[in-house]
């Protein structure tokens, strides 16, 4: 059976997908200023990529 949330559980789901969103903006400045380190792809959550850039 499908279980639906309540409007306050969803309220709650939206707040935390808003507040976890990564900012397109943030990540183009850490590429632009420190992306030869691989900071950008850290900030995204991407450590297999950011640990390749790294190395």
């Amino acid at each position: 059976m499908y279980n639906k949330l309540t409007s306050e559980e969803k309220m709650l789901a939206y707040s935390e997908v808003a507040n976890n969103k990564k900012s397109t903006d943030v990540a183009y400045l850490l590429w632009f200023f420190l992306g030869s380190i691989g900071i950008h792809s850290f900030y995204l959550n991407r450590k297999g990529s950011g640990i390749t850039i790294l190395i």
